[in-house]
């Protein structure tokens, strides 16, 4: 019944796995192609990929046609506290996309800054909506690279290389000098996401009667209870007079408001239906 319980993966305070630890954490950029005939459309493979091997064969493939004069990638020293991840998962606002917070300079020493990937050659590098997709080669191995903003200072890289099979994650630190200004943007969308959640949480059957009787709709008697639920709503019931029952649907928004539909009944015949002479009455109060 409770909002937080559906809202998953769509966006704000989440879980990282770092080097075995639980790390609480949860587009525009000029794209600039270092190999003309590298490819641009490529696919892009996710840790849930399940693309046969020969699909992503055959993708590394077209993505590894370059020049002959590859750019070596060479990591500057910057500790970006690369680890290896495990899974990732939580509730939390959309973070800022990594293509904003790094430019095509960044990244690339991100990945020069990779475990095994040092004094790789370059095949390309492209924003890929949110993401980074950076393409090298080394020791005849194509490597795909996905940097990505998972929350906070945290970022995550997926390789992909060889084969299907061979893939590895791993979590990295954003510097603070990257970071700091987007602070404030992301702490801010990360509060107005948490209280639209908190603001859409099913009314419990106290509030949900103090809430009847705020709007000015017929409050049952003390036999009330609730119903049914959904996961957005609540009805309560209840006797009002000899054989009327009331049933009353409460729904809350994002805003912090809840409607309120009040249809009358009775219980006259043993069992429930609605008074035709009485019609449903619909109120908004805030919460």
């Amino acid at each position: 019944m409770n909002k937080l319980t559906r809202i998953i993966g769509t966006v704000v305070a989440g879980v990282l796995i770092v080097g075995g630890t639980l790390v609480y954490i949860g587009h525009e950029n000029s794209t600039t192609k270092i190999e003309k005939n590298a490819n641009k459309n490529s696919k892009s493979y996710s840790s849930s990929s399940s693309e046969n091997e020969s699909s992503f064969t055959e993708s590394i493939a077209s993505s590894a046609t370059s020049s002959s004069e590859s750019t070596e990638l060479i990591a500057s020293g910057t500790d970006y506290n690369i680890k290896k991840a495990g899974g990732v998962g939580g509730v939390f606002a959309k973070p800022t996309p990594i293509t904003k917070i790094f430019d095509e300079k960044t990244v690339l020493d991100v990945v020069a800054s990779t475990p095994n990937l040092d004094h790789s050659k370059l095949v390309s590098v492209n924003p890929d909506s949110d993401s980074w997709q950076v393409t090298v080669t080394k020791n005849g191995v194509t490597y795909i690279v996905t940097v990505d903003h998972y929350q906070g200072k945290i970022g995550i890289i997926q390789v992909h290389g060889g084969n299907s099979s061979d893939y590895t994650q791993y979590g990295l630190t954003i510097p603070e000098n990257f970071y700091a200004p987007y602070r404030q943007a992301e702490a801010d969308a990360n509060q107005a996401f948490s209280s639209s959640i908190k603001n859409q949480e099913n009314v419990t059957l106290e509030e949900g009667l103090n809430l009847i009787q705020k709007a000015g709709g017929e409050v049952p008697s003390s036999d009330a209870k609730i119903i049914s639920s959904t996961d957005n709503s609540i009805t309560i019931g209840g006797g009002v007079g000899a054989k009327g029952y009331d049933k009353i649907t409460l729904t809350p928004d994002t805003d912090g408001n809840v409607k309120i539909h009040e249809e009358f009944g009775t219980l006259d015949g043993g069992s429930y239906s609605v008074l035709d002479y009485m019609p449903a009455k619909d109120f908004t109060v805030s919460r």
